[in-house]
């Protein structure tokens, strides 16, 4: 009998391990593209401005809303309270653990509780969250900061709301990881001017690089880049690049 506890004993600690041991897959929730510049096409561009810019960003993505929204969502002791989500966008403007926020303009969006009023303040959410996980879609209020303490309320997308408001890409970049930028200070003394410089996250450097140029075509070396410079003046300059 005692052979029979111990096993059976031994046989549920494996499964508990063996459950806590295997990891939970969170995939991605966002996908960094790269930009650069051409190569061995002729550009052109006028003093003070960037002739090459490489980096990386996160896309940014918006949810639009044609049409005012007004909704009951389940709140503190399950009680509901009105929602309203404005006509306009729902940005993203953050990840947070598996789920990706979309929110919109608190100035036409709003979220109050019988007796309280507004329980949303600035930096508060009002709009969706989908899950990175499994695509989840949930209306939500996260008045965290009007609380001072963590305090999110959702409610589920129906399959009608699923088909209205989905996700599109934003011309705006969500996030820059980190730039590189070389700008064409200018052409002066018989030489050209230029300032190559690196931004990312946490810092900022920069590095002048000067050149003799007698008016023809001249390949100069910008770190480990090779610009050919076409034509330069106290305007602009005409230039391509042959390695980058």
């Amino acid at each position: 009998m005692m052979k029979r506890k111990f096993y059976l004993l031994l046989a549920l600690t494996v499964l508990l391990v063996g459950c806590a041991a295997t990891p939970r897959h969170v995939p991605p929730a966002f996908t960094v593209h790269r930009f650069s510049a051409p190569l061995d096409i002729e550009l052109k561009a006028g003093t003070g401005q960037s002739i090459f810019v490489d980096g990386s960003y996160v896309q940014g993505e918006y949810i639009p809303v044609d049409h005012p929204v007004d909704m009951m969502i389940p709140g503190s002791m399950y009680i509901p309270f009105p929602v309203h989500v404005g006509v306009g966008r729902l940005v993203l403007t953050r990840f947070s653990g598996e789920w990706k926020y979309y929110c919109g303009d608190l100035a036409t969006s709003a979220a109050s509780f019988p007796g309280l009023g507004s329980v949303v303040q600035d930096g508060d959410c009002i709009g969706v969250r989908i899950s990175n996980t499994d695509g989840t879609m949930q209306w939500v209020v996260d008045n965290s900061i009007h609380n001072g303490m963590t305090t999110i309320w959702k409610r589920n997308f129906s399959d009608e709301d699923r088909q209205s408001y989905k996700p599109q890409q934003d011309t705006r970049p969500f996030a820059i990881q980190s730039v590189t930028r070389i700008n064409f200070d200018g052409y002066y003394g018989g030489q050209l001017h230029f300032t190559w410089e690196q931004v990312d996250d946490a810092d900022k450097t920069s590095r002048k690089f000067v050149f003799d140029f007698a008016g023809e075509p001249t390949l100069v070396g910008i770190n480990d880049k090779l610009l050919e410079v076409i034509q330069a003046d106290n305007v602009g300059v005409r230039y391509r690049w042959k390695k980058l």
